[in-house]
């Protein structure tokens, strides 16, 4: 079974982009050093995002107000 024309130039299409596609990972030296230092970055702000939410002391709800009583006629005088 002979391929076409039309099918060879279709699979060294789909192999030269699969090889474009794959060429985002060819990086320099200084191009991988600054994406390890960049996701090392992003983990340790992960981390300690997660150990604060773990150990942060929660707040207690306030206290309910203590209920105020009327004053009795004889102490609103007594306060004048």
């Amino acid at each position: 079974m002979k391929k076409s024309v039309f099918e060879i130039k279709q699979g060294e299409l789909r192999n030269n982009s699969m090889k474009r596609l794959f060429r985002i990972f060819e990086l320099s030296k200084n191009e991988q050093r600054v994406v390890l230092i960049v996701m090392f970055v992003l983990i340790t702000v992960a981390f300690v995002g997660f150990e604060r939410r773990i150990h942060s002391v929660h707040l207690r709800p306030p206290p309910p107000p203590e209920a105020k009583t009327t004053p009795s006629p004889a102490e609103i005088e007594q306060a004048q």
